[in-house]
Formats: structure tokens, sequence, C-alpha cells
């Protein structure tokens, strides 16, 4: 029998994409030592094939297309849940007809299987097309669209969506999630009441060896800020996927006697001089987390897991409305130096105090997860041995 697996990843930002990641890997490893079967690859996803291909080094085809929107964004910290409420209301006015047009859209791609972070309509497809499917979901759209509400519940009455609307949307996404063999829920995860799941370790591809050297010597022939025998703090800035306005002109130049370097989305560089754009034909993501002093960034599932991973102090944005911060937050600050700043301390640069308490902190312990490996052999079990 030929297996061909179908990868299908929510049109929300970059995360989704590096938590399904390692885990592919790990099955394509469990191939090559003869322990599962050779499977063919399919990424159902509007992300780039090149940004794909750096995080799965292993042929695949790509079929472009995205399934869920997950929230609609204002930016990469604040929800428009008037619009995703809409946006909901009409994908669900019709759900059968969509969930019947994806089901036979999957039956031309000769699928045995389909792998899902997290958009919930391809499960219900691959229901419907009898494909046998496993879900991996730190997060879930039912969860995150409930607890927006809640916490927002006059957005309904905005929207046009009756609370027997939400009622009927929510069931179909819970009956959604729950029509798959298996739904992963990676730590930190957020509390899944709605259907059952099984708890694994968190997912991450490792850390790499640093390159700090080289990183530093690049750093220095692009800006004549720093002196050919100066060090500095390399402070690696990313707020992942969804776009948010940054003005590093404002931020701290310099913390306990050395220079800060802000490595970031060439974008947002503007005139600061204290501020590196990303060459990730040179230095790749993970090489540049793994080399930098201090990672920047919002609360999101990649970011804080493999800063943990890189063994790196953290410096997180406040994201108090999105319903998943605080489990990531409980968990960052169990496993790792991590520390909280406001929008306002971003906008004015007032986050030098905050900068030199985590680039004081001592390094922590090692963290061995393998989160990864049990996704693969749990995939492995439920779409590659049947």
């Amino acid at each position: 029998m030929t297996h061909h697996i179908m990868a299908a990843i929510s049109a929300h930002g970059f995360g989704h994409l590096a938590q399904i990641a390692p885990v592919i890997n790990a099955c394509q490893r469990l191939s090559d030592q003869g322990v599962a079967p050779e499977f063919e690859l399919t990424f159902r996803s509007t992300l780039p094939r090149t940004q794909i291909a750096a995080r799965v080094p292993r042929p695949f085809h790509l079929d472009i297309g995205a399934d869920d929107f997950g929230m609609v964004m204002l930016d990469a910290l604040r929800v428009d849940l008037l619009q995703s409420l809409q946006r909901y209301a009409i994908l669900h006015q019709r759900w059968d007809e969509h969930v019947e047009t994806l089901a036979q859209h999957l039956q031309t791609r000769r699928l045995t299987g389909v792998l899902a972070d997290a958009p919930y309509l391809t499960l219900a497809a691959a229901k419907a097309a009898n494909i046998p499917s496993v879900a991996i979901c730190s997060l879930n759209w039912a969860e995150i669209l409930e607890q927006c509400v809640r916490r927002d519940p006059e957005a309904t009455k905005a929207a046009g969506v009756s609370a027997a609307q939400l009622t009927q949307i929510l069931q179909q996404m819970r009956e959604a999630y729950s029509s798959t063999r298996l739904v992963m829920r990676p730590q930190p995860a957020i509390d899944t009441p709605g259907f059952k799941t099984m708890l694994i370790e968190p997912l991450t591809a490792g850390a790499p060896p640093s390159k700090r050297a080289e990183l530093l010597a690049w750093i220095k022939q692009q800006t004549n800020y720093l002196t050919a025998d100066e060090d500095c703090w390399i402070v690696l800035t990313s707020m992942g996927g969804i776009n948010l306005p940054l003005h590093p002109e404002s931020w701290p130049t310099t913390c306990m006697g050395r220079k800060l370097i802000y490595l970031m989305d060439r974008d947002l560089v503007g005139h600061s001089s204290h501020a590196i754009g990303f060459d990730l034909n040179r230095f790749d993501f993970a090489v540049m987390m793994a080399s930098c002093d201090v990672v920047l960034t919002k609360p999101g599932y990649g970011m804080f897991v493999e800063t943990r991973v890189n063994r790196k102090p953290l410096l997180y944005l406040e994201r108090d409305q999105w319903p998943e911060s605080d489990c990531l937050m409980q968990w960052a600050h169990e496993q790792m130096h991590a520390r909280k700043i406001t929008l306002q301390q971003i906008a004015t640069g007032d986050f030098a105090d905050e900068l030199a308490a985590m680039l004081q902190q001592p390094t922590v312990d090692q963290a061995d997860f393998k989160g990864s490996e049990i996704a693969a052999n749990l995939i492995t079990q439920h779409l590659l041995d049947s």
C-alpha cells in the first residue's frame, strides 16, 4: 500500500507550521529507520513553498489553499472579533456544502490520511471522504472563539450573530474535531473541555548549534554602529507571521555597558542604526535564535517553546485579549526566565530595566522534550499502519 498523507495548516500566522514540521520530520526519521512505511506528503497551505521547505527538508506536493482563517486580526496582538464572528457565520450558513466540496477535493488527491493543525473544516471533510485523520491542537478554534466572545459578549449583537447561531457554529466546530481518530494537545495548551484529547510533551525542532561569532561578524558587515572588536547584545525580535508595527528607533540602545542590536524583519527596521533586518538566506531563524542573547516576541506557541529549547531569556509583549496567552505565560514562567512588558513600554522604549534583568539571568538547564517523537509514533499507529 502506498501511503499519502496531507498536512493541513491553519492560515493564522506561522506558528502552526512551526508546530507540525518537527512532527513530520520525526515521522520521516521513523520511515528512514524502517520503523514506519514510506509516505508521500502533501501540504495544504497558503504559505510559500520555500518557507515550508526550510522546515521540512524532504519532497512534498503543495496544495495551495486555506480551510480556515482562525481569527481575523487587527494586528499581531488584537482580535477583530466582530469580523471573525461575521466570517464564521457566513462559513457555517453553508457548512454541509463546504464540507462536501472539500471532501471531493481531498478524494482527488488520493490520500490515505490527513494530519491537521488545526483546521477543523479539513477534519470534517476527511471524515466525509472516509479518509482517516489525526489532529494536533495546542489550541482549537472552538475554544478560542468561545473565550473571545465570553470576554466581549456584546460583539455577537454588533456582528448580527444570534445566540442560537453561535451555539450551532461551536457545535459544528467541536463535532469536526471529534470526528478524527486522535487529537493530540501538545503542551503548553489551552484546556479543551469540548472534546477528547491526548496531552503530550511540547513539539520542537530542537536547538541547532550556536553561530554567534559568524552572526556577529555578519552584523558588523551590515552597519557601522559597531567597531571591529566590539561585542554587543543580540536581541532576536519577532512577532510571528501577523503584522505588528514596531518603532525600534525609540528602543534602548545600550545595556550594562554594551550596545544592543535588534535583529528583526527588514520592513520594520526603518532608520534605526541599532536594528538589523533578517537575512534568512544567510542565517535561518533557528540559527539566529540559537545565537542571540535574548528573545523579544509576543505570546505564541512556536516562539515560546523554541526560546525554551534554545535556553534563552524571554521578553514578551502583553497579549491579554488572546485566550491562549494565559497557558503560554504560565508555562514560560515555570520553564525559563521570562518577563512581560506593556504596549506602552514597547511604543516608548521604556523597557531597559526588563532587558537588563533578563540578560543577567543564568542560563536555564537543557530541556529534552519528546513531543515530536511521541506524535510521530501515534501518527504511524493511526495513519501509516492501517
